[in-house]
């Protein structure tokens, strides 16, 4: 039964209760108290796989206890708020309570082996809501492992459909198929954004952006490469006339030092073209 909508007080102990608002909790635990019955709640949350996988097990015990001073409840504990999963103490899920006029009796939170924690989920009822019979208790738990031999432990994976009871199925896939629209839409609204947009006509490129001065000659000391060359090659003929020539232009120009183009010598030159190539080459 799901209390989400409209309020249905005449609550059984054989049928399984969805709680999905804290309203519905309210009215809930209000009706348990006035019928002085107990709850045998699991607290558990839309997307958490180990909760879709403790589902089918903990939905056969409505049927399994009917006829108890109890009633069986699922609770979104999201929806609950903050500060009544602080109340409870409930920090994980899924997590079950017992609870008798407001007060936990009992509280156990589900370990990796989910079989072994309903069987103990059990207990926690027998202890606290026997039935008359005294070999229905023993029964009971006979008859759960019975049904549940040979079902699967946590999954590392999402628990595919194949692998859960037929109702079950249909909320896991629904779950699911939420999630998937949730991020197409996350998607969509980004690949909308103005960094996305391609002007029309044009294809959009993965490689790397074109800077502003690709394909021109990057100069240093306002020179290009070819330029440099073209002044140190200058620089060598003119040593070389010099070194040839007689007189005040030969040896006297050799001894004031090495000649100059463009008001750079040779050395300059060449540590201008040195500078140049360790920049290209580390770009």
């Amino acid at each position: 039964m799901d209390t989400e909508g409209a309020f249905d007080n005449d609550f059984r102990s054989d049928e399984l209760i969805q709680v999905k608002s804290k309203e519905a909790w309210d009215n809930i635990n209000r009706v348990a108290e006035e019928k002085a019955m107990i709850l045998l709640v699991e607290f558990r949350q839309e997307f958490c796989r180990k909760c879709m996988a403790m589902a089918p097990r903990f939905r056969k015990l409505p049927v399994l206890m009917s006829g108890r001073n109890v009633l069986f409840v699922e609770v979104d504990a999201m929806k609950l708020g903050k500060e009544v999963r602080k109340e409870l103490g409930v920090k994980v899920v899924p997590t079950f309570h017992l609870i008798h006029h407001g007060e936990v009796l009992d509280q156990l939170v589900a370990g990796k082996d989910l079989t072994q924690t309903i069987l103990q989920v059990v207990e926690m009822v027998n202890r606290y809501a026997p039935s008359e019979d005294s070999e229905d208790n023993k029964g009971v738990i006979n008859r759960l492992k019975s049904e549940l031999e040979g079902s699967p432990a946590v999954p590392r994976i999402r628990p595919k459909a194949a692998r859960l009871d037929a109702d079950t199925k249909t909320v896991n896939e629904d779950a699911f198929t939420k999630w998937k629209q949730a991020q197409a839409r996350r998607a969509q609204i980004n690949t909308q954004s103005p960094a996305f947009q391609v002007p029309q006509g044009e294809k959009k490129s993965e490689a790397t952006p074109q800077r502003a001065d690709e394909g021109k000659p990057r100069s240093t000391g306002g020179m290009s490469p070819k330029e440099l060359l073209a002044q140190l090659e200058k620089a060598k003929q003119k040593k070389a006339e010099s070194k040839a020539a007689p007189g005040p232009g030969g040896a006297g120009a050799e001894a004031k030092g090495p000649p100059k183009v463009g008001g750079n010598s040779k050395e300059e030159l060449l540590a201008q073209l040195k500078a140049l190539e360790e920049k290209r080459s580390n770009q």
